[in-house]
């Protein structure tokens, strides 16, 4: 029906026929096939087409929920896809994921959101910013220790005197 455009006999039509109606994501492109048409009395006229297969489908994305990332003994994180995502699919072939930051320091303790994007073969893609909370979770960081100050911060060498809360040296568990 998508490909008739008034095939007429002056007899009755019989049939229409296509050597090839089915189509799926390894059909892509340009794709020749033959369209025959047959009358009540076995006459037949053969066309040559081309029909073009796109793939207009953009891929989907989910976002894993709560995300909670830490940092390692360096004060240092390289988040990939899988830390942020639960699933990605397309209807055809992902062709690539990307992120727009990859990596986090202590300069980053708290609240991050990314833009994940997932781009399939044909160019289709679909974008999301996903959020995350950033941890000390080896207590490297100054600046988790600064957020605890009430009143002043003293950095002397590897000591950190911060009014009414003590002192921090490395190692030292507060």
């Amino acid at each position: 029906a998508d490909i008739e455009d008034g095939s007429v006999d002056n007899c009755k039509i019989k049939s229409q026929t296509l050597s090839k109606d089915t189509f799926d994501c390894s059909s892509i492109g340009a794709n020749k096939i033959q369209y025959v048409v047959e009358d009540v009395n076995g006459n037949k006229a053969t066309q040559e087409i081309t029909i073009t297969i796109v793939d207009e489908i953009a891929p989907t994305i989910k976002a894993k929920e709560n995300i909670t990332l830490g940092l390692d003994n360096s004060g240092s994180l390289k988040i990939t896809i899988e830390d942020l995502l639960s699933e990605s699919s397309d209807n055809c072939t992902i062709k690539e994921k990307t992120l727009s930051k990859q990596s986090f320091d202590c300069s980053n303790i708290g609240k991050n959101t990314v833009v994940v994007t997932v781009k399939d073969a044909a160019g289709n893609s679909t974008s999301a910013n996903i959020s995350f909370n950033l941890i000390d979770a080896f207590g490297n960081c100054l600046c988790s220790y600064a957020m605890l100050a009430s009143e002043s911060i003293n950095i002397d060498g590897t000591n950190i005197s911060y009014g009414g809360l003590g002192t921090y040296s490395p190692g030292k568990t507060i």
